[in-house]
């Protein structure tokens, strides 16, 4: 009576640990399904795929482009009218608005051979 209980204990662990690694398998591929879609998707509209970014984790490139997004939103929508309307386009400055660029020369290239 022993060794069948203990053979049944063995049977019912070896199940349970095939359960949890088809469990395992089936959640990683429906991961793996999930970033292939999300990566067709980015390819046809023509966007990188953005990295999700939660509270403290974010990095100084993230709130660069942050403050980025944001003063173009202000500019375009200081045109009168809609961000993606007006007489300049998106991000295009009004005529009183001051633009703060970074200057720097590019040097000459060698002239390029013509195919």
């Amino acid at each position: 009576m022993n060794t069948i209980s203990e053979l049944l204990t063995l049977m019912a662990r070896i199940l349970r640990g095939a359960l949890f690694l088809v469990l395992f398998l089936a959640l990683l591929l429906v991961g793996l399904c999930v970033f292939g879609v999300l990566l067709v998707w980015s390819l046809i509209r023509g966007r990188r795929l953005q990295r999700p970014t939660v509270g403290v984790f974010r990095t100084a490139a993230d709130m660069r482009a942050q403050a980025f997004r944001r003063s173009a939103g202000s500019m375009g929508g200081s045109m009168g009218g809609s961000m993606h309307g007006g007489a300049g386009g998106f991000g295009a400055p009004a005529a009183g608005d001051i633009v703060d660029v970074e200057v720097r020369e590019v040097p000459q290239q060698q002239p390029r051979l013509e195919r």
